[in-house]
């Protein structure tokens, strides 16, 4: 509400990392070194999710050169900021994949190629496992397929699905029922390509 928001401060809705940067900026705004400060900062909403903004900022004085007030004008940017980021994500991916086929044409070992290819795009799309299946013979009904993991990535610190397979962490059988919840299986028997980010199995 307008009134809970009147009760607090800047710094209390201002993220905890940008608080240095504006005590900074303050003190200069109050000794005259600085006419107007401008920046792009977060603020926090009550539920913990972020709202940047553009905030322009400058300091009033009195005729004896003491400080009366702040002007401020803060401009919503959360919009901006989400569309930059997904740029910046997509370019890190068009990178990738172009760091990722120079592996393809270069290395003599097939298998050594596609398993550098999956770790250029698995650390490109910030996830924790990327794998690569490959489809066996369909049985003749034509409605089940059976799957075999070819290659597989995850990144320092998670384990291994084959890993945790072989360590009796998960059981295989386990591992087959979370892929057929998410895989699009129809586009898979009718030979299509798919691509899917799938759950954390630790």
């Amino acid at each position: 509400t307008q009134q809970a928001l009147l009760s607090l401060t800047w710094q209390d809705i201002t993220h905890p990392d940008d608080v240095a940067e504006d005590y900074r900026a303050v003190a200069r705004l109050l000794a005259g070194d600085l006419d107007v400060y401008v920046r792009e900062k977060r603020y926090v909403r009550p539920d913990g999710s972020l709202v940047w903004v553009n905030l322009t900022a400058s300091c009033v004085f009195d005729d004896a050169g003491a400080p009366q007030y702040f002007i401020a004008v803060i401009e919503d940017i959360s919009e901006r900021k989400a569309y930059q980021e997904l740029l910046s994500k997509k370019n890190t991916l068009l990178r990738s994949i172009a760091e990722g086929t120079k592996h393809l044409l270069s290395f003599t070992q097939p298998n050594d190629a596609v398993q550098k290819f999956i770790e250029n795009i698995g650390k490109a799309l910030d996830v924790d496992r990327i794998y690569l299946m490959e489809k066996r013979k369909a049985a003749p009904s034509g409605k089940s397929i059976r799957l075999s993991l070819r290659h597989e990535w995850a990144r320092p610190g998670v384990h291994l699905q084959t890993e945790l397979v072989e360590a009796g962490a998960v059981r295989a059988i386990e591992s087959a029922k979370i892929f057929s919840k998410e895989f699009n299986w129809e586009a898979l028997i009718g030979g299509e390509p798919i691509a899917k980010l799938t759950k954390d199995f630790s």
